[in-house]
């Protein structure tokens, strides 16, 4: 292993740091519901409040690419296992009258709520070890592609945040993953993927996923501000049956009133943004997470039909790091981004584990 190479993460670490960041959630507590007076008046709905034609209001687009590739992660190049992801995020400002917000977002537990919601197109692609062999190890990750939209709803006050998503797709030839990276492997000096004869059977794909955070108050230190950001969450559907907890701190300047930074498998917050009151802002971060894997159809195998399939590991870690930083433009933020991340063993018969770089660039108009 050449100097400098990050250790690997191995499962003996994965159930010591659950239970840290479970700890660490532990006294992220809700805020304390309002004062009776203030509740009261925040309640107390009229008829033009109810009748009130309040428009919907597009906020901005993020899009981010994970790779394995050299030009996305500068330490391991090699074609492997989740090797590509792709996905564009819209977010609205929905326009839910004082009753429809009252109904999700209780006055009494979210005291001066922001509500977002937002459609999410993305595709995965999973191949093999080694992309040059046309029939891989039974034991290797099966080929697999994953193309879905999904729809979100968000809640948050200053301190706490709902994340709840369902995902609609397919899984298969449908997902026109092996279209996708034959097309990138057509490019000079690219490996041909030779083994997509042996991907899953097409299946519809449905995923419904929540996820909570807490958010520490900003501190600072030697002219930079910090927060910590715990959360935890689950997915539940014939694509992934799994818990999740992770912990993330950011270090920067002019830190967003956001709950940290988004990922191309899971999701941004839209609730918050960079302040208007400075003209840029930028902070790098950590994020040390760990899930429980109950059903991964990408490792498991087809639901309904028979297909390659491999051992999952059933606790599996990650380690990310990286940078966010943003300037107002437009009457919103540009947002650039990169991270990247390390993960443990994915499935039993895997010999090395793997890297990949994130790209995100993106615009939204704060609330």
């Amino acid at each position: 292993m050449p100097a400098g190479y990050p250790p690997p993460v191995h499962g003996r670490f994965v159930i010591p740091t659950v239970l840290a960041l479970l700890a660490g959630g532990a006294w992220a507590q809700p805020e304390q519901p309002v004062a009776d007076e203030a509740l009261s008046a925040d309640l107390s709905l009229n008829a033009s409040d109810l009748n009130e034609d309040r428009s919907w209001t597009f906020r901005g687009a993020l899009l981010t690419h994970q790779n394995d590739g050299s030009f996305f992660e500068p330490f391991d190049d090699d074609d492997r296992h989740y090797t590509s992801g792709a996905k564009i995020d819209l977010v609205f400002d929905p326009g839910f009258d004082a009753e429809t917000r009252e109904f999700l977002a209780p006055a009494s537990k979210w005291p001066n709520a922001k509500l977002a919601m937002g459609v999410v197109i993305a595709q995965h692609i999973y191949t093999a070890s080694d992309i040059e062999v046309r029939d891989p190890d039974p034991d290797d990750r099966p080929y697999a592609g994953y193309l879905y939209a999904g729809v979100y709803f968000q809640r948050a006050t200053d301190r706490v945040h709902d994340h709840f998503e369902l995902d609609v797709g397919v899984v298969g030839s449908w997902s026109l993953a092996e279209d996708a990276q034959r097309f990138v492997h057509g490019l000079p000096n690219q490996l041909e993927p030779k083994g997509w004869s042996t991907q899953l059977a097409n299946e519809l794909a449905i995923n419904f996923r929540y996820q909570r955070s807490w958010k520490t108050g900003v501190g600072e230190w030697a002219g930079l501000e910090f927060d910590a950001i715990p959360r935890l969450g689950f997915d539940l559907g014939n694509v992934f049956i799994r818990g999740n907890t992770d912990l993330t701190v950011r270090v920067g300047k002019h830190l967003p009133t956001d709950f940290g930074p988004g990922r191309m498998l899971d999701y941004r917050d839209a609730t918050g943004g960079w302040s208007d009151e400075h003209a840029w802002g930028a902070y790098l971060f950590t994020r040390v997470g760990a899930r429980a894997v109950g059903r991964n159809m990408f490792l498991d195998g087809n639901t309904f039909a028979d297909s390659r399939s491999t051992d999952p590991e059933r606790l599996v870690g990650e380690f990310e790091v990286g940078v966010r930083a943003a300037v107002d433009l437009w009457g919103g933020d540009l947002e650039l981004g990169y991270g990247w991340t390390i993960y443990s063993h994915e499935y039993r018969a895997q010999s090395e584990r793997d890297t990949l770089g994130a790209f995100t660039i993106g615009w939204v108009r704060p609330f």
